[in-house]
């Protein structure tokens, strides 16, 4: 009896012991973390940004948001330089609201398709039945680089048999290095930092 109450003693012990390390490191974590703010910031905002990947597909996907006026611009041009015969409009209320960027580009609003989503996900939701019905098998999606990893993150997840390729435009603002430095980037950081968490823990993107 004596001997197993020194045992559990011991054990209570090295218990205590990993206990007392593991909040240790954790302290430690902490005051890193905080020492190194603008670093691990800076590694946040470089890690949503995914390399284009520009090739012929059987449409081509402009996605709605930050740096609008960019993106068109980019899946207008891509339209008329011929990697695709179709074009999507995913996003927006209506042709009209964007068809003097076509005809300044001197390109006919014919045929292309506009989806009204109000999200990232429903994009892809939306976009893939698109596909599905004209028996397309690849999209090639413009978007802005802050959005381009979680914009393929859920493409990926939604349209798994699709062969998904990424534009946007070089004309883009938001730069990693300049986050602590522009408040437009930093907003713009902030913003899909916090939705690339969301989409990843609602949805269990991976």
């Amino acid at each position: 009896m004596i001997e197993q109450r020194s045992t559990l003693k011991k054990v209570l012990h090295v218990l205590n012991i990993i206990q007392l390390t593991i909040f240790m490191s954790l302290i430690v974590l902490g005051v890193v973390f905080l020492l190194n703010t603008r670093f691990f910031a800076k590694k946040y905002a470089e890690f949503l940004v995914i390399d284009t990947d520009v090739q012929q597909a059987d449409a081509i996907a402009i996605l709605s948001g930050n740096e609008g006026l960019y993106r068109l611009l980019e899946g207008i041009t891509l339209y008329k330089d011929g990697y695709s015969d179709q074009l999507i409009l995913s996003g927006y209320t209506g042709i009209d609201s964007v068809a003097y960027m076509f005809e300044k580009n001197e390109v006919s609003t014919e045929g292309v398709e506009v989806h009204e989503a109000s999200s990232t996900y429903e994009n892809a939701v939306q976009i893939k039945a698109y596909l599905d019905s004209k028996g397309f098998d690849s999209v090639l999606i413009v978007t802005s680089p802050a959005q381009s990893r979680r914009a393929m993150m859920v493409f990926e997840d939604v349209m798994p048999d699709v062969e998904i390729h990424l534009s946007y435009s070089e004309l883009h603002t938001y730069d990693p290095e300049k986050i602590f430095e522009s408040k437009d980037i930093r907003e713009n950081f902030t913003n899909e930092g916090m939705k690339y968490l969301y989409y990843f823990l609602e949805y269990g993107l991976k």
